[in-house]
């Protein structure tokens, strides 16, 4: 058993299987209130390498004409990649203010939201649909997954990919 240090939310990891469950789900409020804090003060990287994102998704990629969203692009690493192997119509949804507003000053296409209110800003709507959604580290963080995967499916183009990485629970910085 796990704790996030604020003794509200604990969770589980089956020894058989690896299946990590969270025993008390906190309501959404405190999701809010915790990303609202943690969040703002933009302690992650501002450049990452995003290896998974070249590695596995750009030789899927057929045409550098597709339009591809990045939700929870944080500074827009991804999005910095992308435009590295010529792709020019993508787009980044961030929570944190501070994230998206550095992305903006750097060029990037970052709109402020959530997943929870994508269907709700007009700059991600109007580039719909998306040949490719991406989600990378982030659907853990979500409150509501169910929601989440539906206003993704709303935004995806029929036949469209869906890229998702989450994280390995067993990995050595999340046994600490």
């Amino acid at each position: 058993e796990n704790t996030d240090g604020l003794g509200i939310v604990t969770k589980s990891i089956c020894p058989d299987c690896d299946y990590v469950a969270f025993n008390r789900m906190p309501g959404q409020a405190w999701f809010d209130d915790y990303y609202r804090s943690v969040w703002q003060q933009g302690t992650g990287k501002i450049d990452s390498p995003c290896r998974d994102l070249v590695q596995v998704l750009l030789p899927r990629l057929k045409s550098k004409e597709a339009r591809i969203l990045d939700i929870g692009t944080g500074f827009g690493s991804a999005l910095m990649r992308l435009q590295e192997h010529g792709f020019q119509n993508i787009s980044g949804v961030e929570a944190s203010s501070r994230s998206s507003r550095i992305g903006r000053e750097r060029g990037l296409n970052i709109s402020q939201g959530t997943v929870e209110t994508l269907t709700e800003i007009p700059e991600i709507m109007a580039d719909a649909p998306y040949d490719v959604i991406i989600m990378r580290q982030v659907l853990e963080h979500f409150f509501d997954v169910n929601a989440a995967i539906r206003n993704v499916r709303k935004l995806l183009k029929d036949g469209g990919l869906f890229f998702i990485a989450v994280p390995n629970f067993l990995s050595e910085h999340t046994l600490r």
